[in-house]
């Protein structure tokens, strides 16, 4: 029986090359503009950090990814933290 691969492990194979991870972040972007789900999105992001180092070295990375795409992440409070 062949032993199968479990999906994350899968998934950070996927966006381990940087021009795979660019693509699937931009695809991915596009997807959240439409639909607004900022979830997917979230994930995305953290499935690429994870396959492009994870901690600093992988957001550093993920960042230029974004950069290439012309995307740029932004934080601002939408309410006071309770």
């Amino acid at each position: 029986m062949k032993r199968s691969i479990p999906h994350r492990e899968t998934e950070l194979e996927m966006v381990h090359d940087p021009k795979s991870a660019k693509e699937y972040l931009k695809i991915t972007a596009e997807s959240t503009h439409q639909d607004g789900n900022d979830a997917a999105f979230i994930r995305a992001l953290s499935l690429v950090i994870d396959a492009q180092g994870g901690g600093d070295l992988g957001t550093a990375r993920t960042q230029d990814l974004l950069d290439e795409i012309g995307l740029r992440l932004n934080l601002y409070t939408v309410h006071e933290a309770v």
